[in-house]
């Protein structure tokens, strides 16, 4: 699923209001999520054995700190291209803690066409419109809603003034 990093923090986030621990998928705009994809700036790259790296990205919704597990004999000239300060597309899977989120990554590649990073915020925003079936439940009960409340104080301002008027006569010599 195409997310930002807001959208991976807020899910972990309420999964830790409403669970209270760790979980293998998360919640994201009311659909389980075990897998994502992301586009984002590389801000580091700390190697933390051979076979483990962490980065940092951000996407300007957010940063997040990402493991990306490697065969340290299958190197391929992608991963010498990976620059601080460029932009990469990311494939992973999302797990948490009862403190912090953990994604691992199993791809990691650099983006070589610009447009491909506002077409990824158009990819999840059309994820999002697609997924939301409830949207319309929600519009229809927000205008009965509305209708209602609209109901009850035209009704009011009726009664007011039926009441002023039954005053207004009771008031007048005969």
């Amino acid at each position: 699923m195409p997310v930002t990093i807001q959208m991976i923090l807020g899910a972990h986030e309420s999964n830790r209001n409403r669970h209270g621990g760790a979980r293998d998928t998360l919640n994201i705009n009311g659909w389980e999520v075990s897998s994502f994809t992301l586009v984002a700036q590389l801000e580091s790259v700390t190697v933390e054995s051979d076979i483990l790296k962490r980065i940092i990205l951000n996407d300007a919704s957010g940063r997040i700190s990402v493991k990306v597990y490697h065969d340290p004999h299958l190197m391929t000239d992608e991963d010498e291209l990976l620059s601080i300060g460029k932009y990469v597309r990311v494939f992973g899977t999302l797990g948490s803690s009862e403190e912090q989120i953990q994604p691992t990554c199993h791809v990691v590649r650099r983006v070589e066409d610009n447009s491909e990073i506002p077409s990824h915020w158009i990819e999840v925003a059309h994820t999002y419109l697609k997924l939301k079936k409830k949207a319309p439940a929600m519009l229809t009960a927000q205008h009965t809603h509305t209708q209602k409340s609209k109901y009850n104080v035209d009704n009011k301002i009726n009664e007011q003034v039926d009441t002023t008027m039954q005053s207004a006569s009771a008031a007048q010599p005969a």
